[in-house]
């Protein structure tokens, strides 16, 4: 194979990882790559770390920004990536040696499919389901109903791998077009609809060839359990159910919207313990559980509409039960 894979990785502030990151990128065993660190206004010396790699090996290309986000990161990566492929790895994780060799291997098996993706090295995460670590360590192509099964169950390992864009090989055209949404939080969310959009298949690899890095800085650390940015995830959700009811899949819409109920509740409970602004909080999820309510209602059973319209009014009527 010759095909060229662009390699996006939005830096901002990840001097003490950044280095690694690369690292495990420029040795790939598969080594036609195109590695572009995006520079997204770091204020530490993460930017210089990324021009001394561009200055040391040809395959690295460095953007240097004004800070936009991770969206906005990832978009200018886009725009100026010139492989066939492309792969999403962020600054403050890294890969295992053969990562690429097998998706591109993957992915090359069968004309049809549209991305590969792995198992990610996280321990906080459950393990696979019983189902899923049946069929063993082959490469398992997906179709979209299949693929819609690992995003049914938030709390699943499945849903993680499945929903994030840094595990996955993509073919370029597949994604042509397609761009990451800027200011909004949980921006896999948003972009793996895009994908639902106009997939026919995919090829899931089970094997934790993707190293993710805990953070607790970051938006899913500890230190940012609330805030409120974190609403931005409904409106994902809100997308997905809509998408799916419109393409008249109705299971898929109703597990989507309990899922967002799941976490809506949760977020209700993290806001009342809170130390921030309790009242603000409380009162943005509020008005958040009431506008994802009417957006999903209309794909709810009449006893889960019921049920879950009481939450509308007192959420906490729903934890009592």
């Amino acid at each position: 194979m010759s095909e060229t894979v662009s390699v996006i990785v939005p830096v901002y502030n990840s001097e003490k990882y950044v280095g690694e990151c690369v690292d495990s990128i420029l040795s790939q065993t598969y080594e036609d790559l195109e590695v572009i660190l995006t520079d997204d206004g770091s204020k530490d010396t993460s930017g210089k770390i990324c021009d001394e790699y561009a200055a040391s090996d040809k395959r690295v290309r460095v953007i240097h920004k004004q800070n936009g986000g991770l969206s906005s990161a990832r978009n200018a990566g886009l725009e100026i990536a010139t492989g066939e492929y492309v792969l999403f790895v962020d600054s403050d994780d890294s890969i295992e040696p053969d990562t690429v060799e097998k998706l591109i291997t993957a992915i090359c098996r069968d004309p049809e499919v549209s991305f590969a993706f792995c198992d990610i090295q996280d321990t906080r995460r459950p393990e696979l389901t019983d189902v899923v670590k049946a069929r063993g360590n082959d490469a398992r192509v997906m179709d979209r109903k299949a693929y819609q099964g690992f995003l049914s169950d938030h709390q699943s390992r499945e849903y993680v791998v499945a929903v994030v864009a840094w595990n996955k090989l993509f073919k370029r055209h597949f994604i042509d077009g397609l761009l990451f949404p800027v200011g909004k939080w949980h921006e896999d969310e948003f972009f793996v609809n895009a994908i639902l959009s106009r997939m026919n298949s995919c090829v899931f690899l089970p094997e934790r060839l993707y190293r993710y890095r805990e953070n607790e800085e970051g938006i899913t650390g500890a230190k940012n359990r609330f805030d409120v940015r974190h609403l931005d995830v409904f409106d994902a959700y809100s997308e997905r159910v809509q998408g799916a009811a419109a393409s008249g899949d109705r299971e898929f819409a109703e597990k989507t919207s309990r899922n967002g109920f799941d976490k809506l509740l949760a977020f209700y409970v993290d806001a009342k313990g809170s130390d921030a602004d309790t009242d603000n909080a409380v009162r943005l999820v509020k008005k958040k559980y009431a506008a994802f309510y009417k957006a999903v209602c209309g794909v709810l059973s009449p006893k889960r509409k019921l049920k879950f319209l009481a939450g509308v009014i007192r959420p906490e009527l729903l934890l009592r039960r």
